[in-house]
C-alpha cells in the first residue's frame, strides 16, 4: 500500500515534465517553421521586386484634348462590315470569379529602337473551376474596333486599326508601357467581352533564356519548316536539328516560333507558338525547387509586367497546386469559318491588308465558351 502510494504520489511531477518536453518541442518547432515561411516569403518577395514594371502613369490634364484618329488609316468600302461598334450588340463584359485573364506579350523592339512592337499576343486564360489553361492567339493583322481611349496625357483617340498597332500607339503616345498595355487590355475587352486582368511582356531574348532553362522544347517540324530554318538559322546542323520530332534549344525555337512566311502565313504561325508555348507548360511541371531558382534569377529582372507583388503572390497559391492536373488547350482568333478580309488605303495611297472576326458577336461568344465563361442568358 505504501509503495502502491508513493508511486501515485509520483506520477503526475512526471507526467507535468513530459508535458513541458511536449509543449516546448512544439513551441520551438511551430517557431521554426513560423521562421522558415518568413524566410520564403522574404526570398520570394525579393525575387518578385526584380520585375520590371511600367513607369507611372502620367496624370492626365482635366481638360483633354480633341479626338484625333490621324495615326490610324482610312477606311475603305470593304471595311464597312466591322465599322459598327461592339457596344451596340455586345455591352458589357463578362466577369468570372473562377477565371483570370491574363495577356502574354511578345514584344520585338530590337536594341535602340523606341516603340515597342507587339509581335506575339496570347490571351493566356487560367480557368480554376475545370483545371484548364487555354491560350488564345490574336493574329497581329487582326483589325478590331478601337474603343473611345483618353491616353495618360489627356489625348483621345478612336477608330478601327490592327490589333498590333494598340501596344506600339499606346507606348509611342506617351512613351509610358502601361499606356500600351491598358489600350491592348482595352480592346480586347471591348471586342470580346472579356476581363483582362494584366499583361506580362517578354522580349527575344527572355524567351530563349526560358526555353533553354526549362529544358528546351519538343516541336515536329515538316520539311518546308526545316528547310527555311536552314536557310534563316545558324548551327542546324551542329545541333542536330532535322525535319520530325526535335528538341530545340532557345535560339532555334525562337526562328521556329517566329516563322511566318512559311505554310499559311501568321495562322501556322500562331499555331507553332502555341505549341512551343504547350510544351513549355510540360517542362515546368516537372521543374524542382533548384530549377524555380535558376529560373526566377534569370528572366525575372527581364519581364515587364502591370502585375502587383500581391496579385502574383495570390495567383501562384492557386496556380501551383492545380498544376499536375493543369490541361492546356489552344485556338486562334479569327476562329476558322468565321473570317475575313479587309482592306485600308493608307494616306500615301498604299493599300494595307488585313482579317477581321466576320461576326464580332459570335466570335465573343465562342473565346468566352471557349474558356469556360458563365454566360448570362439573353
Amino acid at each position: 500500500m505504501g509503495k502502491g502510494g508513493k508511486y501515485l504520489a509520483k506520477k503526475p511531477v512526471r507526467a507535468k515534465k513530459k508535458k513541458n518536453i511536449f509543449l516546448k518541442i512544439l513551441v520551438a518547432f511551430l517557431i521554426v517553421v513560423v521562421l522558415l515561411l518568413g524566410a520564403g516569403i522574404l526570398v520570394f518577395n525579393h525575387f518578385l521586386n526584380q520585375l520590371s514594371r511600367p513607369e507611372a502613369p502620367v496624370a492626365a490634364p482635366t481638360e483633354t484634348v480633341a479626338e484625333t484618329k490621324e495615326t490610324l488609316p482610312a477606311q475603305t468600302e470593304e471595311t464597312a462590315p466591322v465599322e459598327t461598334s461592339p457596344e451596340d450588340t455586345w455591352p458589357e463584359v463578362i466577369s468570372d470569379e473562377n477565371i483570370t485573364n491574363i495577356m502574354l506579350v511578345g514584344q520585338a523592339a530590337r536594341e535602340g529602337e523606341t516603340h515597342l512592337i507587339s509581335d506575339t499576343m496570347i490571351l493566356v486564360s487560367i480557368n480554376r473551376e475545370n483545371k484548364t489553361l487555354t491560350l488564345t492567339s490574336l493574329m497581329r493583322d487582326m483589325r478590331l474596333v478601337w474603343p473611345h481611349y483618353v491616353d495618360t496625357l489627356g489625348k483621345a483617340h478612336t477608330g478601327n486599326n490592327r490589333i498590333n498597332m494598340a501596344y506600339n500607339m499606346g507606348h509611342h503616345w506617351t512613351g509610358n508601357k502601361q499606356d500600351g498595355m491598358d489600350l491592348l487590355e482595352s480592346i480586347v475587352q471591348h471586342n470580346f467581352g472579356v476581363p483582362v486582368e494584366r499583361t506580362i511582356e517578354i522580349d527575344f531574348q527572355i524567351f530563349m533564356d526560358i526555353v533553354d532553362i526549362l529544358g528546351r522544347v519538343e516541336v515536329d517540324i515538316n520539311d518546308e519548316e526545316y528547310n527555311y530554318m536552314l536557310k534563316n538559322c545558324n548551327w542546324m546542323e551542329e545541333c542536330g536539328v532535322h525535319p520530325g520530332v526535335n528538341k530545340l534549344c532557345g535560339y532555334h525555337a525562337l526562328g521556329y516560333a517566329r516563322m511566318r512566311k512559311v505554310g499559311h502565313g501568321d495562322y501556322e504561325r500562331t499555331e507553332r507558338q502555341r505549341e512551343v508555348i504547350t510544351s513549355l507548360v510540360g517542362n515546368l511541371k516537372q521543374m524542382n525547387i533548384m530549377d524555380i531558382y535558376k529560373l526566377f534569377t534569370k528572366i525575372l529582372p527581364n519581364i515587364t509586367t502591370d502585375l502587383s507583388n500581391k496579385e502574383i503572390t495570390n495567383y501562384a497559391w492557386e496556380f501551383i497546386p492545380m498544376l499536375k492536373d493543369l490541361k492546356v488547350q489552344s485556338q486562334r482568333i479569327p476562329f476558322d469559318g468565321n473570317e475575313m478580309s479587309v482592306t485600308n488605303t493608307n494616306p500615301d495611297g498604299s493599300l494595307d491588308y488585313m482579317i477581321a472576326p466576320r461576326d464580332l458577336k459570335a466570335t465573343a461568344r465562342q473565346l468566352q465558351e471557349s474558356i469556360g465563361m458563365e454566360i448570362p442568358t439573353e
